[in-house]
């Protein structure tokens, strides 16, 4: 990347800063701003691009740090006792969602083996593309943080999925058989975490607790345990996803009083990782998308931000006790965003020999990703709105008007 490309970049992070208040909350998100700006750049004489390299490094690095602080911020405790929503999205929704998506994704797409990756890259949601959501208080803390919970928490699930899908693909592809490797990945790398996430938590908690540490000092060991994980993970040929998200859930329950200075990280200098994403996403994925798209492709993504979601969210919330204006909110609100691309390009590396598949899987996540950023933040603050007005006269008793408080917000 020239000092031209560099300096549109850099003009372009400089000036959202300076309004980044101003648009919040509405229609259009800084997601949609930094996808779009990318596509502007991709057309632009003056940008020379952005290295293949560099972006699976900015999409890897994004990724592992944001599945780390996801699992440390969930308090399972909590979960169990009082978030029993989300466990029934993480463990009934998700897989029928995976399982609904294969099963239409065959007749559009053609194989079994792109429908099965394109079902397990789509089904992870992220809650940053509709942030109006889970970030407006007048939304009972109960919905929001359930929703949090389940995008927190089903990418890291995903990964898993995603080794055996692609193991799958191949087998459907050129007859080998790679399920044996794929499963030994997905052990070693929770072995990984386990090991380096005790090992990370034991020590920082010990040099925090001696005065040898401070706020400073502990941010960067964070950082630092997340990054060290990922990468003895894949040095061992293990999943380092799978093990950067099991090292996040040991950390955040072996050192919660340290996780602040991590949280603090991922939602503010963190977030420029996320939007440096999109904005990379929007100069070279969405245009491959757009100039590969066919029929069958556009239908499968509306039929996986609405009938693929909400199927399965409606089945998973039976005798929740949840009125049906809020399971109508949690089912549309599925964004698909960071881990589907990066679950993508991880598949385009595994399947370099499988040219056709490889670009038809990028061109249909792509763009899919590409729908929910504009339709997800662009109907974030209106549903928000909407949604808080239906519950303005409910009653005390009902289940989305639990009594309790932010996570984040918990004493230590």
């Amino acid at each position: 990347m020239d000092a031209v490309s560099l300096l549109l970049i850099a003009s372009l992070v400089f000036g959202f800063s300076l309004v980044a208040k101003r648009l919040e909350p509405g229609l259009i998100t800084p997601p949609i701003i930094f996808v779009g700006a990318g596509m502007l750049l991709a057309w632009s004489p003056w940008f020379s691009g952005i290295s293949t390299p560099l972006i699976e490094s900015l999409l890897e690095v994004t990724l592992a740090l944001v599945l780390f602080s996801d699992a440390a911020r969930v308090d399972l405790q909590v979960v169990r006792e009082r978030l029993h929503i989300p466990v029934r999205l993480l463990l009934i929704g998700l897989p029928l969602t995976i399982g609904l998506g294969l099963l239409i994704g065959r007749p559009l797409l053609g194989s079994w083996g792109a429908a099965a990756l394109c079902a397990v890259m789509l089904a992870p949601t992220d809650a940053a593309l509709g942030e109006a959501v889970v970030s407006d208080k007048r939304v009972p803390v109960f919905v929001r943080q359930s929703l949090s919970v389940e995008s927190g928490l089903n990418d890291g699930l995903a990964v898993p999925a995603l080794t055996a899908a692609i193991a799958f693909a191949i087998s459907a592809e050129t007859g080998a058989d790679g399920v044996a490797s794929a499963l030994a990945s997905i052990l070693l790398g929770v072995t990984v975490g386990i090991i380096v996430g005790r090992l990370g938590a034991s020590a920082l908690v010990g040099s925090t607790r001696r005065g040898w540490s401070d706020t400073m000092g502990t941010r960067i060991g964070t950082l630092g345990l997340a990054l060290a994980t990922f990468a003895a993970a894949e040095t061992a040929g293990a999943s380092g996803f799978v093990a950067v998200f099991v090292a996040g859930m040991v950390l955040g329950s072996r050192a919660r009083e340290l996780c602040s200075t991590l949280f603090a990280f991922t939602d503010n200098e963190g977030r420029l990782f996320t939007l440096l994403s999109f904005l990379a996403f929007g100069a070279v994925a969405v245009p491959f998308a757009l100039g590969n798209l066919t029929w069958p492709i556009v239908g499968y993504a509306v039929l996986s931000l609405t009938v693929i979601r909400a199927i399965p969210v409606a089945i998973a919330l039976i005798g929740s006790k949840l009125r049906p204006v809020t399971v109508a909110m949690m089912a549309w609100f599925g964004p698909r965003g960071i881990a589907s691309v990066v679950f993508v390009l991880l598949a385009a590396e595994a399947l370099e020999e499988e040219a056709a598949l490889s670009q038809l899987t990028l061109t249909v996540v792509s763009f899919t990703v590409l729908l929910s950023v504009i339709l997800h933040g662009v109907s974030a603050a209106p549903l928000a709105r909407a949604y808080a007005a239906a519950l303005a006269h409910a009653t005390p008793d009902m289940l989305e008007l639990t009594d309790m408080v932010e996570m984040d917000e918990r004493p230590e």
